[in-house]
């Protein structure tokens, strides 16, 4: 483990990396849905057709996703995640990922873990991995099968996590925190622990894209029991905690996006869409019509141009603890700008707690 001062050394460098990659407009990060495809078939996932699914017939090809690469690294691009779906049913991934690395990136992976076997786990020990997440969604197989909707899939995640860790590679553990799993948190948490790997988890999954209207209340915790796991995670409830203290309110308009989408980030879809956001389908440039340069240096930027003058959440006070933002209007609402309920009533209970604390 680093000492203080080289944790500190090493987010203040990152920090003016990420500055100066937007000051010169850099894809310093990007993220590559490899596939749509999945072997599990979670409740909460927009991601998720099925493996067998033809869709693969419209995915970008080995040659086309490794010109786009090419032309990310030539750009100056550094950290690139693979992930799906399942990024790893596709039959190429050892091709994109050592073309990849061959370029200098530096590669992250998520995967659910159960497609990962002794050999590939020897692979990615020879083609070292940035980073490896892991999702796993329950402590004991039936709370998995609520999740997955997949037998067995609690047992091949821990196997895939068992050959990571015999090659020296120790993945960080994460899951979505759902009605079906949340009384196992503690039981997931401590299998990390006896593991010795990191673990995070996220407590607000977002509606699918198209779905029905109130889909996602089926299997998303109530506002107020989220901001309860958050006070009641020390670590995380003191990060919470010091955010708050800094947050100093602003005046005047605010641009549409507020984070670092288009400016030193981007998202390619697995038909080659390169968007601004993930959560954000029509905001994007067709790599199949033009190239990454193209669509980095003229039509993302384009698509940020949009400033917003008068918006019902500028007005809040909490405006700055809440996760709003364009992508969850619109895999929500549909809409760029319609306010998330959900997320107001989060941001509501977490400040109420600020204050007592």
């Amino acid at each position: 483990m680093p000492a203080a001062s080289d944790t500190c050394l090493s987010h203040d460098w990152h920090l003016r990396l990420q500055q100066q990659a937007v000051t010169d407009h850099i894809p310093l990060s990007g993220t590559l849905e490899l596939t749509y495809r999945c072997n599990l078939n979670c409740i909460h996932c927009y991601c998720n057709e099925p493996a067998t699914s033809r869709g693969t017939e419209q995915e970008l090809t080995t040659a086309e996703w490794c010109a786009t690469i090419d032309q990310i690294a030539d750009l100056g691009g550094l950290w690139l995640l693979f992930t799906g779906g399942e990024c790893l049913l596709r039959p190429d991934f050892k091709e994109l990922w050592i073309h990849a690395k061959k370029r200098g990136l530096l590669l992250t992976l998520f995967t659910n873990g159960t497609l990962i076997t002794s050999e590939l786990a020897q692979f990615l020990r020879d083609w070292p991995p940035y980073s490896v997440e892991v999702t796993i969604y329950g402590s004991t197989p039936a709370t998995c099968l609520s999740v997955t909707r997949t037998p067995n899939s609690l047992a091949a995640c821990l196997a895939g996590i068992d050959y990571l860790c015999q090659q020296g590679i120790k993945p960080k553990l994460k899951t979505m925190i759902l009605r079906h799993n949340h009384t196992e948190l503690n039981a997931i948490q401590s299998i990390a622990e006896r593991l010795g790997l990191e673990f995070r988890f996220d407590a607000q999954p977002h509606a699918r894209p198209g779905a029905s209207p109130g889909s996602v209340e089926s299997f998303r915790l109530s506002p107020d029991q989220v901001a309860d796991l958050d006070r009641d995670d020390c670590i995380r409830w003191q990060a919470w905690q010091d955010f708050a203290a800094t947050i100093v309110p602003k005046s005047g308009s605010r641009t549409l996006f507020p984070c670092s989408a288009g400016l030193s980030t981007f998202h390619i879809t697995p038909y080659g869409s390169l968007q601004l956001c993930g959560m954000i389908p029509d905001l994007a440039w067709d790599l199949r019509n033009g190239s990454f340069h193209e669509g980095w240096h003229h039509a993302l930027p384009q698509h940020r141009e949009a400033t917003v003058e008068v918006s019902q959440c500028f007005t809040c006070e909490h405006f700055d603890l809440c996760n709003q933002c364009p992508g969850w209007s619109t895999v929500e609402h549909n809409h760029l700008l319609k306010p998330v309920e959900f997320l107001c009533q989060v941001t509501k209970a977490r400040a109420k707690l600020l204050t007592a604390s």
